[in-house]
């Protein structure tokens, strides 16, 4: 049995080891803190669960719990949303799309039946076992495990998976090496203003799940997409869907959460920016 231990790193943006320590929690059986770098603002964990620990924890539990049968139903207006602003904004009539994080394979299936060559990876065994008997191409295994060519995909999407990733600079690179020259990245993530980050309000706004290992606000998110090989960077605000796991007042209280982003982002108002549910489209430069 692995012995669960914990493992300090300096920041991927900016190579620096100074810190501001902001919440402490516990993850796989490892101490964990939130720390803020003091020259570039990113905002990591550190210390984290070594590689190794991370690499049980979303093969042999991340999904464990899920029903499958509903995971990708709840989902599917959003989906179907950010399926539509992809093809708006990017113009892109048909192509191939590598869905990286694809779960159940959802939103694979959504494309694949819009006429697209798609494919997806996910670490996890029982999600890619499921998403292959509805008749999808799927690997199991993260994105540096799976020797895709270089310059295969027009459109490349990740789902809610950025923040979980022990390297999300290196998962960037790799990224803009297998997209097209005129390629797109598609990435969902939730916003989070340094203001929100007291243990509390992050958990209740947010439904902060121990597993991130990094939280990003519209700078440090446009940033390391500028630094990765990234330009013509926008910024979507999609409608969250309602979660089983939740109650009324919570799917209620997130609803009326993604209202006041929108407004805040319109106002220009950057520094209390704050969303559960942000779409990002980055061209390849």
């Amino acid at each position: 049995m692995h012995k669960a231990t914990s493992v300090e790193i300096k920041c991927i943006l900016c190579n620096q080891k100074k810190f501001k320590p902001l919440f402490k929690y516990n993850f796989a059986g490892c101490f964990c803190q939130f720390v803020e770098c003091s020259n570039c603002s990113l905002i990591f964990a550190n210390p984290r669960p070594d590689q190794e620990k991370l690499e049980i924890f979303y093969r042999n539990s991340y999904y464990d719990s899920a029903d499958i049968g509903k995971w990708d139903e709840l989902r599917l207006k959003g989906f179907k949303e950010r399926w539509g602003l992809i093809k708006r904004i990017t113009k892109i009539k048909k192509g191939n799309l590598l869905d990286v994080g694809c779960g159940f394979g959802g939103f694979l299936e959504l494309v694949k039946n819009d006429g697209w060559n798609c494919e997806g990876n996910d670490l996890s065994e029982i999600a890619c076992n499921f998403a292959r008997k509805n008749g999808l191409r799927i690997h199991q295994g993260g994105l540096s495990d799976i020797n895709y060519k270089p310059n295969s995909f027009d459109v490349v999407c990740s789902w809610d998976t950025i923040y979980f990733l022990p390297n999300p600079y290196e998962e960037l690179l790799l990224i803009n090496k297998i997209l097209r020259s005129d390629g797109w990245l598609a990435l969902r993530i939730k916003v989070v203003p340094r203001i929100f980050l007291t243990n509390f309000l992050f958990k209740r706004l947010f439904k902060f799940n121990p597993g991130w290992l990094y939280i990003f606000n519209l700078k440090t998110i446009e940033d390391i997409l500028k630094k990765t090989g990234y330009n013509n960077i926008r910024f979507f605000y999609t409608s969250p869907s309602k979660r089983s796991d939740l109650s009324l007042f919570e799917n209620s209280l997130r609803a009326f959460v993604y209202y006041i982003s929108k407004l805040l982002f319109f106002l220009k108002i950057r520094i209390l920016f704050f969303s559960p549910t942000v779409l990002i489209l980055a061209e390849k430069k």
